[in-house]
């Protein structure tokens, strides 16, 4: 009996491996934890109602008159296996030099970075642009830009040091003046020096943290400190502080595939010295912001609330704000809900308005904005190539801002005295704003995509108060083509209307005008000669428009701009 069992056994596994042997592949699936986590993305902005000016061509094609800071970059190449023979391992380093120029335009960029040490990787990024130009029947148009920026990075083994240190100078002509041209109608030019705004900005920080895995479960730190300054031609000062201190714990609970506890404090700190008044203002800004962050199946929870202390001179104001923001994918991958509720304590800077608009006067008026805001939409991958997003807001201001061109300007021409208009003052008011967006993106493979954005802005305020130079319609589009990996092919559209200027009679408004439709047409175009050596050429507001953002304001017209990129330093 054992005998017929035991060679019964036999036969059977003999099957099976006859059986196994003859199948061609496997299945095998392998479930990972793996999970990426961005350990320090940049605050995204909901709405963002900021406007720029429309003169400086970019190789991104935003043609604008903002100034944006740079921000270093961690790139790390990975490392490419070396093969039998005489290939070598790729060294991890890049060097790269761009140089151009167009019309009355010379650009000049540089950047170095270095991942050759699993202990430390480091940076540099050297930035120079300029603009001499002259719009027709106006003062001149110019501009220039210049950015120095260092950044370094330590790997131990259990937090990641981070330090960067950057330098800007930036100056720009006032050239707005009032519709009839004084210089066409009176033959009088005021000399370049006093129409110069020019801003010397410095910028120093540092972060550590500790990586953050699933297999972790110890707390997760973060601290960071940055300092700024801002100094300009008429030696007004501004000096900002921040610090940030944040824990975060994985807790280990069954049924839940995740739960996070944690919390974050910051501090800003700003004085301003106004030299032409000798005015001084100091503001402080306190946020306590608890959260817990929760996943189970398709649903996700990021629950908490911020407590806000800001103190402005001698007036002080509390606030506390929700953060909750819940998501739920009906189909994974496919399509997903969210919706949520937060705000925040904004406090202006001299900095980031006059980075939005340079054309400034010597001393402003900064306060501090409390935001509530809500918010749902969703996200939709209608296939591999195809996306959609949607979003529809409200969000409440107490002190939005806006810019009113200063009346107090003027000049003696003959026997009359003009007012210039070309410098603005910054303002704010009470007001509340619903915001609708919508985008979708089209991607076939490596070689073509497109990708459009509309956003529609409705104003509201208490006391019928006109916020000027805010668009309430904006649509983009953008799209590029690659060719054989030789040809590389952008095209950009930009459409911005309903924007508002006020109408000034004897230093006073009396009225509000529409501007002129804003729309932008560029196309930028690179040609890949070898892995080290590319070809570029810019080409900015194709249809010639005059696009004024501000009142008296002209944007150049047509312009291009012609270069090339080396890359060295590397296999």
């Amino acid at each position: 009996m054992h005998r017929a069992f035991g060679t019964g056994l036999c036969l059977l596994c003999l099957l099976a491996a006859a059986e196994v042997s003859g199948q061609s592949q496997y299945d095998v699936v392998v479930k990972s934890a793996f999970s990426p986590v961005i350990q320090d993305a940049q605050k995204k902005l909901t709405f963002p109602a900021r406007i720029s000016d429309s003169v400086a061509p970019r190789p991104t094609m935003d043609y604008s008159l903002q100034v944006r800071p740079y921000k270093t970059r961690f790139e790390p190449d990975p490392i490419i296996a070396p093969r039998v023979g005489k290939d070598k391992i790729s060294r991890l380093y890049r060097h790269s030099v761009k140089a151009g120029f167009g019309y009355l335009q010379p650009l000049l960029a540089y950047d170095f970075n270095s991942l050759r040490s699993t202990h430390q990787a480091f940076g540099a990024h050297v930035y120079s642009h300029a603009s001499f130009d002259q719009v027709k029947d106006c003062a001149p148009s110019s501009y220039a830009e210049n950015t120095v920026a260092l950044y370094a990075e330590q790997y131990r083994p259990h937090f990641v040091l981070r330090e960067e240190a950057s330098y800007a100078f930036d100056w720009f002509h006032c050239y707005g003046y009032p519709a009839d041209s004084l210089k066409k109608r009176f033959g009088w030019s005021q000399s370049a020096s006093d129409n110069v705004r020019s801003y010397h900005r410095a910028h120093a920080g540092m972060m550590a943290y500790t990586p953050a895995t699933k297999k972790n479960v110890s707390w997760q730190q973060r601290y960071a400190g940055s300092y700024d300054l801002l100094y300009d031609n008429y030696h007004s000062v501004e000096h900002q502080l921040y610090a940030e201190a944040g824990l975060d714990k994985r807790l280990m609970v069954s049924r839940v595939d995740m739960l996070r506890v944690g919390g974050v404090f910051t501090m800003q700190y700003g004085h301003n010295d106004w030299r032409l008044s000798s005015r001084q203002a100091d503001s402080w800004v306190f946020n306590l912001h608890p959260r817990m962050q929760w996943e189970e199946g398709n649903l996700k929870l990021d629950a908490g609330a911020a407590l806000s202390v800001g103190l402005l001179n001698s007036e002080s104001s509390v606030a506390l704000f929700p953060k909750v923001n819940a998501t739920w994918n009906l189909v994974p991958g496919v399509l997903a809900f969210y919706a949520g509720a937060d705000g925040e304590m904004d406090k202006d800077s001299y900095q980031a308005i006059s980075l939005e608009n340079p054309f400034l006067i010597p001393e402003l008026d900064l306060g501090i904005d409390r935001i509530y805001r809500l918010y749902v939409g969703t996200k939709t991958n209608l296939s591999q190539r195809l996306a959609f997003g949607a979003r529809i807001g409200w969000e409440n201001h107490t002190e939005l801002d806006y810019f009113m061109p200063d009346t107090s300007v003027t000049a003696w021409v003959d026997t009359n005295r003009i007012r210039l208009y070309h410098q603005f003052d910054f303002k704010d008011a009470a007001a509340s704003l619903a915001a609708l967006h919508v985008d979708a993106a089209y991607r076939y493979k490596e070689l073509f995509s497109i990708k459009v954005d509309f956003d529609y802005y409705s104003y509201m305020t208490a006391d019928t108060v006109t916020l000027y130079y805010r668009p309430q319609y904006v649509l983009g589009i953008s799209a590029d083509y690659s060719l054989k990996q030789k040809v590389n092919i952008g095209l950009s559209a930009v459409w911005k209307d309903e924007m508002y200027t006020p109408v000034f009679e004897d230093g006073k408004v009396v009225g509000k005008e529409e501007l002129p439709l804003w729309f932008d047409l560029s196309l930028n175009a690179e040609y890949l000669w070898s892995n080290r050596l590319r070809f570029f050429v810019d080409l900015n507001n194709l249809l010639g428009r005059s696009n004024p953002m501000y009142a008296y304001y002209r944007t150049e017209r047509f312009n291009c701009l012609f270069g090339l990129k080396y890359i060295f330093g590397g296999e």
